[in-house]
């Protein structure tokens, strides 16, 4: 386990609600909550766990779950009233997306007091909807986070973001908007021993439910609840249709159905359903209350089947579970399980939504209040198509096929094991925290009115009373009130209402942009830069404070979303591997004074935060890139990369070929080549697949893709495997709208290039310095490269110190 840090802690928001599906009842957001605060207990890398509570009750609920788990480190509980005990903890971790009130009530403390991360679980409520509206106008800032379960549901946050900022365009023409919280993509977990098979189980369910040998059983947990979860009449028909091709094999087709009725009435109905439209097929239903009955089920079944279809499903954590009992899995090509059921674990079945403008009437019912959510849900499920007839293909593609079958479970299980065990979850939502936290010691050093703290009796949805109420008595008694002092550094102003008396530095800094922009005086925003990324206001000569008619906008310049009216900027995005050291981060440090989303990958957290500087648009990602796993993971996070840099790479000390170790060999090869070839795989895959389609790889080569030095075997090797690499994906992207280029490196200086100043091994045997150049120069032409329009590919380019040895080397 990792080194505690306080850095990467959080106060879990503690609520019975949110975690004990025992208690309340079993549904998808307790059992995602529970399991995490379990995988937390086992996995966090802290040093103290912290409740923070509305109730004494609730802290001894979280103190009781943590002595189930046996947990040996401190308790530490915080009255939800007492929010400066956080400290040490700077972040509070809410089991769903945070309520507006979470924002507020940090308001009075300073927005910087402490971070805010959520997570989605079913997103198609109202109660959702309108939460991310309200959440534009709260004091939500770039540090808070809300955690996203699957790309599908990612897409969606930011499309309601979206229409959101459109409508405020429409309704506050010429506003910017605060940047938004950040939208990872982690996936939900499991204890993937928990669902290991029994055997012995298996047969005695098998024999209990008269389940011959030759018998092929399809299982499925799910909540039985047509309207908002499970509809059976596609899997029905399709068990129909697949079961000649079973018979014809000397066995029987099976279902079974371990799950649980919300209301009875779907009973009958559900048993109805079966004996009409799967007369051939044995129908059995089982208790998905009972523990031992879900793993029965899965140790007794031969495939698992989750063909859902209704938007109240946003992750999908049976499929999961399933995969990691070793069982092959059908599952509809649906929100989460997109990404979660890969081609080797399992098939995914196409589902088509409603055509556009068919199903608009349902929302207009279920925002009016005429129909009830599970109404909406339902309805949408209904109008909502699965592919019965790739269903059934899919049944009888695994039923007859058992080496297929255990092939494919052997897959999942491994699959589960390495991306979805809450071992592997939680240093995911710890990395996040670090991240956060390095976002909020960035603002706090920079300080001012952006993370002041707001004057608690002037809260807007929670004013104290003698600020609301000051017109009902016959005396009232209104305190004067003084501003907050503005930070001392330059501002953003409109020169249509600025008063004439700025003070001179700030007239100075907007001279000297509009020469630079060659923009005039006319009523366009004017910069005065306080510092890398951020935008302040300025001040008058009398009072260093605002100017009473000048309009001013606090705004990461990085993160800057603009309501034109036409909806929001799009903030491009580039992953740098290699981030924490060198051209990396000197490249990294460019993209984001420039405006771009930079995802910082490397082996150290602690590096990757220096290059961050705590910046909002930086996203820091642990990861060795030689490793197939956690390149997986890593990228899994994305939704979306607009450019990879490729950039990743080590060095071999000098030597002739028979004097290198082989392991020197390998380790430079893991990085140079497998590293480079693991993240353009997966970049390749998810720029091929995002809408819209398409991006840019640029791979970092060398000189010695060219020539080599003396005794560089295992380098010059590797940088011409890059040179490969670039040929290929260059010729492979044409058809994906994907560019693919190498810059070759020389002589840029970097702790690793130090030492050509000082004098390395020439062609001729002797020992001379080398002149290097600043790697500014190499980070200039990366963004120039990633900057061109996809139509035009430079496909290798060559930067190099001006007299550094090359066309008479080697």
């Amino acid at each position: 386990m990792p080194a505690p840090t306080p850095s990467a802690n959080a106060a879990i928001w503690f609520s019975a609600d949110g975690f004990d599906p025992k208690a309340r009842g079993i549904n998808g957001r307790r059992v995602a909550g529970e399991g995490f605060l379990r995988g937390f207990f086992a996995h966090g890398a802290v040093d103290e766990f912290v409740s923070l509570a509305h109730r004494a009750a609730d802290h001894a609920a979280f103190a009781a779950m943590a002595a189930e788990c046996r947990v040996t480190r401190p308790l530490r509980a915080v009255p939800l009233h007492q929010p400066r005990q956080l400290a040490p903890v700077d972040l509070v971790f809410y089991p769903s997306p945070p309520p507006t009130v979470e924002f507020w009530r940090r308001a009075p403390y300073g927005t910087a007091a402490w971070a805010l991360c959520g997570i989605t679980h079913t997103t198609a409520t109202a109660t959702v909807m309108n939460l991310v509206f309200d959440l534009r106008s709260a004091p939500q800032m770039p540090w808070d986070a809300l955690i996203c379960t699957s790309n599908a549901v990612q897409q969606s946050m930011r499309t309601l973001m979206e229409l959101a900022e459109a409508h405020l365009a429409d309704r506050f023409p010429g506003a910017v908007m605060p940047a938004r919280p950040l939208l990872p993509v982690i996936p939900l977990g499991v204890n993937c021993d928990d669902f290991r098979r029994d055997e012995g189980r298996g047969r005695a369910l098998r024999d209990r439910l008269g389940i011959g040998q030759q018998d092929v059983v399809v299982a499925t947990i799910a909540r039985l609840t047509p309207d908002e979860k499970f509809d059976p009449l596609p899997l029905f028909l399709a068990m129909e249709m697949a079961t000649r091709d079973i018979a014809a094999r000397g066995g029987r087709l099976h279902l079974v159905l371990c799950g649980y009725f919300r209301n009875e009435t779907w009973r009958p109905a559900f048993a109805e359903a079966a004996a009409r439209l799967m007369p051939s097929v044995g129908y059995h239903l089982l208790d998905g209350t009972s523990t031992e009955e879900r793993l029965a089920t899965l140790s007794c079944a031969d495939m698992f089947v989750f063909p859902i279809d209704n938007v109240q499903e946003t992750f999908g954590l049976a499929p999961v579970e399933a995969m990691a009992a070793g069982l092959p899995v059908i599952v509809s090509d649906w929100d989460g399980m997109k990404d979660t059921v890969s081609t080797d674990a399992g098939i995914r079945v196409p589902v088509e939504m409603p055509a556009p403008a068919t199903a608009t009437h349902l929302s207009l019912r279920h925002l009016g209040g005429t129909d009830s959510y599970l109404q909406y849900v339902g309805q949408i499920a209904a109008l909502t198509r699965v592919n019965v007839t790739a269903l059934a293909r899919a049944l009888v593609v695994l039923g007859t096929d058992r080496d297929l079958r255990l092939k494919m479970g052997a897959a999942g299980q491994a699959r589960a094991r390495r991306l979805y065990d809450w071992q592997a979850v939680i240093p995911q939502i710890q990395a996040l925290w670090a991240e956060q936290a390095a976002m909020l010691a960035h603002a706090r050093a920079r300080g001012g009115r952006p993370v002041a703290a707001m004057d608690p009796a002037r809260i807007p949805v929670g004013p104290a009373p003698e600020v609301m109420f000051a017109a009902y008595p016959s005396t009232p008694h209104p305190a004067p009130r003084s501003p907050d002092p503005p930070p001392a550094c330059g501002g953003v102003w409109r020169s249509s209402g600025c008063r004439s008396n700025l003070r001179a530095s700030a007239l100075c800094a907007r001279r000297a942009h509009h020469r630079a922009t060659g923009k005039g005086a006319g009523g366009s925003r004017r910069l005065c830069t306080g510092g890398p990324g951020w935008r302040h206001p300025g001040g008058n000569r009398r009072t260093g404070g605002p100017s009473r008619r000048c309009r001013v906008r606090y705004q990461p310049v990085a993160a800057q979303v603009s309501l034109s009216g036409r909806g929001p900027m799009t903030r491009r995005i580039i992953m740098i591997t290699g981030a924490g050291a060198g051209i990396g981060r000197a490249t990294a440090r460019l993209f984001l004074a420039e405006g771009w989303e930079v995802v910082l990958l490397g082996r150290r957290t602690e590096t990757l935060a220096e290059t961050a500087e705590g910046h909002p648009a930086a996203r820091i990602i642990a990861c060795d890139v030689g490793d197939p796993g956690q390149v997986e993971a890593a990228f899994a996070r994305l939704s979306r990369l607009d450019v990879l840099f490729n950039n990743a790479g080590i060095s071999a000390a000098a030597a002739p070929i028979d004097e290198i170790p082989v392991e020197r060999w390998l380790d430079v090869c893991r990085t140079n080549i497998t590293g480079m070839f693991l993240c353009a795989r997966a970049a390749f895959g998810l720029m091929r697949r995002q809408s819209p389609r398409g991006g840019r790889i640029i791979n970092n080569g060398s000189i010695s893709a060219h020539v080599p030095r003396p005794g560089s075997a295992p380098y010059t090797m590797s940088k011409h495997a890059v040179t490969g690499l670039t040929r290929t994906l260059a010729l492979d992207g044409r058809a994906f709208d994907i560019a693919c280029a190498q810059i070759d490196i020389g002589n840029a200086l970097t702790d690793m290039a130090a030492r050509f100043a000082k004098g390395v091994p020439q062609a001729d045997g002797s020992i001379r310095a080398e002149p290097v150049m600043d790697v500014e120069h190499v980070a200039r032409m990366v963004l120039h490269m990633a900057s061109l329009p996809l139509e035009v590919n430079t496909p290798f380019v060559t930067i190099m110190a001006r007299d550094m040895p090359y066309l008479g080397r080697g």
